[in-house]
């Protein structure tokens, strides 16, 4: 029994590419951790440019909780996020950049993307005028 009646089958890399072409400063680009995230010297670290950059830990309490919601959305402010225009939030991983998305949906946000490639697919595969590197540079 299937829930939907269409069934699409993507290769590896295939919507890849549509959402890259996406996750430009037409958009709202929330990096959650600090814009270097990678400390080995496999990855490298730096942002996409036009992302804003609110980190984890600004949301959360010293017990680790998040804050309230009014000190949620003055932080959102503060850095210049629109919550009600489209956004899309990344890390490196995905996992960090989920609870800026909840506490953007804690605060009224219609509804935040979450880019699960993140900063590592975004740096492998944007052009380089699209890549804010704090390393070495992206080189073709």
């Amino acid at each position: 029994l299937s829930l939907c009646s269409v069934v699409l089958r993507l290769g590896p890399g295939d919507a890849q590419d549509a959402v890259l072409s996406q996750l430009l400063p037409s958009q709202h680009q929330l990096f959650p951790p600090s814009p270097v995230v990678f400390c080995s010297t496999d990855r490298e670290p730096g942002h996409i440019p036009g992302s804003i950059s609110v980190p984890l830990p600004s949301f959360l309490s010293p017990s680790g909780h998040f804050l309230p919601r009014e000190r949620l959305r003055a932080l959102f402010t503060r850095a210049g996020v629109d919550l009600w225009r489209p956004a899309c939030v990344l890390c490196g991983s995905a996992v960090t950049a989920c609870h800026v998305a909840l506490a953007a949906h804690e605060c009224g946000h219609p509804g935040v993307a979450v880019y699960d490639g993140g900063w590592s697919e975004w740096f492998t595969r944007a052009a380089p005028e699209h890549v804010i590197s704090e390393g070495s540079g992206k080189h073709l």
